[in-house]
């Protein structure tokens, strides 16, 4: 668990998410079927049955931060007709496969840093549009913003406590100010003279998580979930209101007909917009912390956290309705978000080793899930986002003095 999450706030006592991850265009919703057979979910949105088997098989790491496995299927390593796929970087693994930037080792795509810890940033949440990725700064108190190449980095805002919510679509950048406990708003490209204020926090709390649709659902570290109807200024409607008790709200993401919210007790709800139509999604879990969630057009992806953070955690996935609630890959050190972007889905998690060094990036394929790790050896790697051929993530490093850091790295 992240040693930031227990200091940005008295009641962000277990963990800060966000649904970052926040909006389904932050986690690159699309469709895909969960067995490779079916084109589509049943008419009612049930989970077609999978395996329920707890434990993750053991995917290892790649010494040098990529995924185990050596050259993908397909690739024999031999010079070919677009030459040696075990090393050049624009064809690795296979012809045509380039690692956007990293390099290329025994035809695996290496991690690289798009915001190095040299830049002096604290990176926490983040959120993607077509061509860049956008984050909090714990430490400087910004909204910064870099280009998927590396290129362009530069704060959109420095006025405040920028820290624990964001969403972002072509509407601009959405966050939480923490100086005014309150949802605020950016264009794309500047804040101006500073952010405009859409909603005032009505408990006073700090905003943890915000998902976007036509409006702005968001929770707070008071254990409270509220909804601003539209992304314009206003006073936002409470949905949840648990004043700091159990069960306590602590991601909530929308699917425009829906909000899913995870809370303490493990348990993951679907709601209308309103509020009405409350439903169960998560079954039994014997992990009781519900930490971060996605959703495409077939399921609902949550991370399960022990609180103590001593016993291992779970990735877990359920049908829209509720259906097939059950565990992807059990035996995960410390899981801390989740992505998916229709066809597979992705987690960071951050390690159980002191050294503040043994974080990894996994993913599997839900149908058939066997983790793969996409990057290994880091120091403390939180959010997570996908688009259509890299995988995202920010390394708060909060230990041992490691710089803080985005990664990237391109998809198998």
């Amino acid at each position: 668990m992240n040693t930031h999450a227990f200091t940005a706030a008295a009641a962000f006592a277990a963990l800060a998410v966000s649904g970052a991850a926040g909006c389904s265009g932050l986690l690159g919703i699309g469709d895909r079927s969960l067995d490779p057979g079916a084109d589509a979910a049943a008419p009612d949105g049930s989970l077609a049955d999978a395996p329920a088997d707890g434990a993750a098989p053991d995917a290892g790491s790649h010494e040098g931060g990529a995924a185990e496995g050596g050259n993908p299927e397909g690739s024999t390593g031999d010079a070919g007709p677009c030459g040696d796929t075990t090393s050049d970087p624009h064809d690795c693994g296979r012809c045509g496969h380039d690692c956007l930037g990293g390099t290329c080792d025994a035809g695996v795509c290496q991690p690289v840093a798009i915001v190095p810890g040299s830049a002096g940033y604290r990176p926490w949440q983040l959120a993607l549009t077509d061509t860049a990725v956008y984050f909090t700064d714990t430490v400087n108190g910004q909204i910064a913003v870099v280009n998927k190449d590396g290129t362009g980095l530069q704060a959109l805002d420095s006025s405040g406590f920028r820290d624990n919510a964001l969403g972002v679509d072509d509407a601009g950048v959405f966050f939480s100010d923490l100086n005014d406990n309150a949802i605020v708003h950016c264009t794309l490209t500047s804040c101006g003279a500073g952010p405009t204020i859409l909603a005032i926090v009505p408990s006073g709390g700090d905003v943890m998580s915000l998902a976007l649709d036509r409006g702005i659902s968001f929770v707070d570290n008071m254990c409270n979930l509220y909804r601003l109807p539209a992304r314009q200024p206003g006073t936002p409607t409470a949905l949840v209101l648990s004043d700091g008790g159990s069960p306590c709200p602590y991601a909530v993401q929308s699917d425009g007909t829906y909000l899913y919210v995870a809370n303490d007790t493990g348990e993951v709800m679907r709601m209308g917009l309103d509020g009405g139509g409350v439903r169960s999604l998560s079954g039994s879990q014997s992990v009781p912390l519900a930490n971060g969630l996605a959703v495409d057009s077939q399921a609902v992806y949550w991370v399960q956290q022990d609180p103590s953070f001593s016993l291992p955690g779970t990735i877990n996935v359920a049908g829209l309705d509720g259906s097939n609630p059950h565990v992807l890959a059990g035996g995960q050190a410390n899981p801390e978000h989740i992505a998916t972007d229709g066809t597979n889905v992705y987690w960071t998690a951050t390690g159980f080793g002191s050294s503040g060094n043994s974080g990894t990036v996994e993913m599997c394929a839900p149908a058939d899930c066997q983790p793969v790790t996409l990057a290994s050896k880091q120091p403390n790697p939180s959010y997570i986002a996908v688009d259509a051929v890299a995988v995202y993530w920010t390394d708060y490093a909060g230990v041992n003095n490691f710089p803080g850091t985005v990664m990237k790295v391109a998809k198998p």
